[in-house]
């Protein structure tokens, strides 16, 4: 049975990480295989029609995500003057607690757990300044709503061991905490039968983003059908996804709303 790689950001390393489920469509009329890069990992499953159960939302089960904005708090002083070992840091805090969270994922989250800093500032910004505060964000996301909490416990337990041992104090404030959304039958089924009926092969896999989607189902049935996009890239000016793939996505989604529409 042919099989198709796709890409997923480093350290995903299996569809399993994703949260939410989805559906990946793939053309009967092309099979390659995209080039790997080094800094990515290919995550390689057969192109066939497995059960999809969620779509991706922020922390929890399908894919559960907590974002927060962390204060670390020292003293500002002069880069010329203060000797090192007189400091209180707040950016060397930030550096240390950045290069252990791959600890703190491997011990205490799964698989499917996933952290990241995606905003620094710095204050007051000078370049002869030593930091007297970093404010940065801290996304952290498990398919599992236990499992996410035990690791953001664990996240702010090594925080507040770096500011005591570095003389800091911290702030950690929670931003966004969203439960995960399983997609509904009737919609997943109505997808299914339409990929069957296309012959469009496709497989189901869980989402690891956050989608509109996670709040209509709120309100209603929810589903959602997915495109590759070539090396797995999203939110980047790089993103591109084959023509003959959006071909098919869109018809699978129009002959989805005649399904359920009638």
């Amino acid at each position: 049975e042919k099989s198709v790689d796709m890409l997923a950001p480093e350290g995903y390393g299996e569809l399993s990480f994703l949260l939410g489920s989805f559906v990946a469509l793939r053309s009967m009329l092309d099979h390659r295989e995209w080039k790997k890069r080094p800094a990515r990992v290919v995550v390689r499953f057969p192109v066939n029609r497995r059960r999809v159960d969620r779509i991706l939302t922020k922390y929890a089960r399908m894919q559960q995500q907590q974002i927060s904005e962390v204060t670390l708090t020292g003293t500002a002083n002069h880069a010329g003057t203060t000797p090192m070992n007189l400091r209180a840091d707040a950016f060397q805090g930030l550096t240390e607690f950045a290069a252990q969270i791959d600890r703190v994922l491997e011990e205490h989250g799964s698989p499917a757990s996933v952290a990241t800093i995606g905003r620094v500032e710095l204050l007051p910004g000078a370049a002869n300044v030593v930091p007297g505060q970093a404010v940065f964000s801290l996304d952290v996301r498990d398919t599992d709503a236990g499992v996410l909490a035990h690791l953001a416990g664990a996240l702010q337990r090594t925080l507040a061991a770096i500011a005591r041992r570095r003389g800091l104090m911290f702030e950690y404030e929670i931003l966004s905490d969203i439960a995960p959304v399983p997609c509904a039958h009737l919609v997943r089924h109505a997808v299914e039968q339409s990929v069957e009926a296309l012959g469009i092969r496709a497989t189901h896999i869980n989402s690891g983003a956050a989608h509109d989607a996670q709040v209509i189902a709120g309100i209603a049935p929810a589903g959602m059908v997915f495109v590759p996009s070539k090396e797995g890239r999203s939110h980047s000016s790089a993103e591109w996804t084959a023509w003959n793939d959006i071909e098919a996505g869109a018809n699978v989604l129009l002959h989805t709303l005649q399904r359920l529409a009638s």
